[in-house]
């Protein structure tokens, strides 16, 4: 991909990640589908449903105090 950049003139560092944009032109160029998202998103039916209620935690017991005896 780095040498196809070069070649189509886009500047490229040797090393390092590769900017979307310069995917995306040579998957264009190439005439590739664009790759799938790793999770698809949900659907607009979810969004629009009412939000579950959170579950209700239990307040935490505070420590008892602990006295120094002084020696």
């Amino acid at each position: 991909m780095r040498e196809w950049a070069a070649s189509s003139g886009h500047q490229l560092s040797e090393r390092g990640r590769i900017p979307q944009h310069i995917i995306e032109a040579y998957e264009k160029g190439q005439n590739a589908p664009a790759p799938q998202p790793a999770k698809a998103a949900k659907s607009s039916k979810a969004a629009v449903s009412t939000p579950t209620k959170a579950a209700k935690r239990t307040p935490r017991r505070k420590a008892p105090a602990v006295q120094f005896k002084a020696s």
